[in-house]
């Protein structure tokens, strides 16, 4: 009963690894800079109110915060299980629920299968690459 569970946990999460990706190559922005950042940040938390959603925002680049917003019902915490998502991120150009996803259907860990420590990359949902047309 167990595998046929499992069997059907990962058809299910490569399913969502397919939306992902398709997610990841359709949702490019034709620039990124600081203004546009701000835009979508603001967007972000905008929707975030509207739903009463307890999120913390932080939009990028290179590694400079240029939008950041911690929703009421966040906490201290969230500032490090951000920055360890966006470690994801940045490390295998992929959203942290794709990594985390594939290492689920492996049955491993970061720490098993990069020798990444867990404090430092968090595998769950929420970090998601920006890409711009036409850059690498």
């Amino acid at each position: 009963m167990a595998e046929i569970t499992k069997g059907r946990m990962a058809m299910g999460w490569n399913e969502d690894l397919e939306r992902i990706a398709l997610q990841e190559y359709e949702l490019q922005l034709p620039r990124f800079d600081a203004e546009v950042a701000w835009e979508l940040g603001s967007r972000l938390r905008t929707m975030a109110a509207d739903r009463k959603l307890a999120i913390v925002i932080d939009v990028r680049r290179f590694g400079q915060p240029l939008f950041y917003a911690a929703m009421e019902g966040t906490t201290p915490d969230n500032v490090e299980w951000v920055a360890a998502q966006n470690n994801v991120v940045v490390r295998f150009l992929r959203s942290s629920y794709a990594i985390g996803l594939k290492e689920k259907i492996k049955n491993e860990s970061l720490v098993e299968s990069q020798g990444l420590s867990s404090a430092d990359y968090a595998t769950h949902g929420g970090a998601f690459p920006l890409a711009v047309t036409g850059e690498a």
